[in-house]
C-alpha cells in the first residue's frame, strides 16, 4: 500500500476542504505514509502503536521480533534467528519494502529521510495503549514514547449460549477447574488442537473441563483421538465452539492458552489466572508470550506443535 500514499494525501485534502483536520493517528505499518502525509498537508501526526517492538531502539536486547531460543538443539537455527529478529534487519526489509516512498517524498517536494529518525528527534507522539510496566522500556526512548493504559471497549448485555453456560455449571458443579484454549484467527489445524487439548484433559494432575474457542478445521483426525473426544463431551469435560464473547468466558475460567495477540492475552491477564501462550508464533505473539513468561504467570511461550509436552504440566 506504500504506493497508494497519493490517495493518502488527496482524501486528506478533500476533508481540509470540507473543514479543519487537527491530528493524523497512523498504525504501525503507516507510519512512514503518515509522516509523507503530515509534511504535504501541514497537520500534526501522532502514532497509535499495539506492536511497540516496532520502534526503534539501539538497545541491544531490544527486537522486532522475539527470537526463541531452542537451547543446543539447533544452535545454528537459533544463530540465524538473532540475526534476523533484530532492528538492522529490519530496517533493511523495510527499506526494501517501502522502495517507492523515496520517489514519492520527490514527487511531493519533500527531502528524502529516516522517518524514525525525524520522529525521534522532533519527538513526535507515539502513544501504546499498554500499562508502564508491561515491558522493560528501551533506554533511549524519550517521553515522546507514551504508554497508557491498555483499552477495551465493550458494549453491555453479553451472554453465553445456554449449551456453553451449562458446561460451566456443570464443570463448575463437579469443582473441576476449567480453562479456555483459543487460537482466535490463527490456522490451527484441529489434530494440532485436539493433540494439545487431549494432554491438558487426559494427562493433567487434577481433572480439568476445556473450553475451546476458534475454527474447527477438517483436517483428518485419528479414529482414537475421535473416541476420547466424544468421551470426554459425554462426560462434560470438553466443548467446542466457533465464537463466545470472552468478556464473559474469561471471567469463568482459571486458567488460559491463547495465541498471543494483544487483545486476547491482556484480556486473559486482566483475570488474574495462569496464562499459557502458544499457537503460530508471529511478530507481537511472542512478545506477549515473552510478557507473561516474564511476569510469571505462564510458561515459555512454544509454538504449537511443542505445546503437548507441557501442556499436561501447566
Amino acid at each position: 500500500f506504500f504506493s497508494s500514499g497519493p490517495v493518502f494525501v488527496s482524501q486528506l485534502q478533500k476533508l481540509q476542504q470540507a473543514g479543519s483536520v487537527d491530528l493524523i493517528v497512523s498504525a504501525f505499518t503507516l507510519t512512514s505514509i503518515a509522516a509523507l502525509v503530515s509534511e504535504v498537508c501541514n497537520v500534526p501526526m501522532c502514532g497509535f502503536v499495539l506492536q511497540p517492538t516496532c520502534i526503534p531502539s539501539a538497545d541491544p536486547d531490544w527486537k522486532c521480533v522475539i527470537d526463541i531460543d531452542a537451547g543446543n538443539v539447533f544452535s545454528l537455527t537459533d544463530h540465524v534467528e538473532k540475526a534476523f529478529t533484530s532492528h538492522r534487519m529490519l530496517k533493511a526489509i523495510k527499506a526494501r519494502a517501502e522502495s517507492s516512498l523515496p520517489r514519492l517524498r520527490r514527487e511531493f517536494g519533500l527531502p528524502v529521510v529516516d522517518e524514525w529518525k525525524v520522529i525521534f528527534e522532533q519527538e513526535v507522539p507515539m502513544i501504546i495503549p499498554m500499562a508502564p510496566g508491561t515491558f522493560s522500556r528501551p533506554s533511549d526512548w524519550k517521553p515522546h514514547i507514551e504508554l497508557t493504559d491498555f483499552i477495551f471497549l465493550r458494549g453491555s448485555g453479553g451472554s453465553l449460549s445456554q449449551d456453553l453456560a451449562d458446561f460451566i455449571a456443570g464443570a463448575k458443579g463437579e469443582g473441576w477447574k476449567l480453562v479456555v484454549m483459543t487460537f482466535s484467527s490463527m490456522p490451527v489445524a484441529r489434530a494440532k488442537m485436539l493433540k494439545c487439548a487431549l494432554k491438558m484433559l487426559l494427562e493433567a494432575q487434577q481433572k480439568i473441563a476445556l473450553v475451546y474457542v476458534g475454527k474447527k478445521f477438517d483436517d483428518p483426525v485419528s479414529h482414537k483421538e475421535e473416541d476420547q473426544v466424544a468421551a470426554l463431551k459425554a462426560e462434560g469435560r470438553f466443548f467446542e465452539t466457533e465464537r463466545a464473547d470472552f468478556g464473559m468466558l474469561f471471567r469463568e475460567m482459571d486458567g488460559f492458552v491463547v495465541h498471543g495477540g494483544l487483545g486476547t492475552t491482556v484480556e486473559a491477564l486482566r483475570m488474574h489466572k495462569p496464562v499459557a501462550v502458544t499457537g503460530l508464533l508471529l511478530m507481537d505473539q511472542r512478545f506477549w508470550g515473552g510478557v507473561c513468561q516474564s511476569k510469571g504467570v505462564g510458561p515459555e511461550p512454544v509454538h504449537v506443535d511443542d505445546f503437548p509436552d507441557v501442556a499436561a504440566e501447566f
